[in-house]
């Protein structure tokens, strides 16, 4: 004999968990609320392309408006004289524009360079990581590539603006 029609009342679902206070946000969430991660490198004849990805790790939402600043460290953790261009990349670049990323939500801003050696020219240059702010003022956030910014001779390094990135 089968039972039919004998359901029990299924219990609530317990809410989302709340999102983590400011002394919760830990060592993976570092000040200003935002973390900076490099996605990875893509080299192709001589051309190279980083992503950088900021996430939302805070609390609340999170404004940038325009150009992550980068400096290129080498393997002792010394900066490299080279040059840092805003947009000027082959790259498409969205431009500044503020955009607000709230909690979970991420950006992307793109680098690129060249590993050219011109004989006879300056010293190639090779990175291990960068010092990434998210905007003016914050504290610079230490990002680890997954190959070196073999910059060559060229000395200079391309940057797009910030946008969002659904991941």
């Amino acid at each position: 004999m089968a039972l039919t029609g004998c359901s029990q009342p299924q219990p609530p679902v317990p809410p989302p968990p709340p999102p983590p206070t400011s002394s919760e946000q830990g060592t993976d969430c570092p000040s200003p609320g935002v973390r900076i991660t490099a996605g990875p490198s893509d080299a192709a004849t001589g051309e190279r392309a980083m992503p950088l990805d900021l996430i939302n790790c805070g609390t609340g939402p999170f404004e940038v408006a325009g150009y992550p600043s980068l400096r290129v460290l080498d393997e002792d953790g010394q900066v490299l004289p080279i040059t840092i261009t805003n947009g000027a990349s082959p790259m498409e670049d969205p431009g500044p524009q503020p955009i607000v990323i709230e909690p979970g939500e991420m950006a992307r801003a793109v680098t690129y360079w060249r590993n050219t050696v011109g004989d006879g020219g300056p010293v190639a240059l090779t990175g291990t990581a960068l010092e990434v702010r998210a905007r003016p003022g914050d504290e610079p956030q230490p990002v680890t590539s997954d190959g070196p910014i073999d910059l060559g001779s060229t000395g200079t390094l391309d940057v797009t603006a910030w946008e969002p990135y659904s991941g």
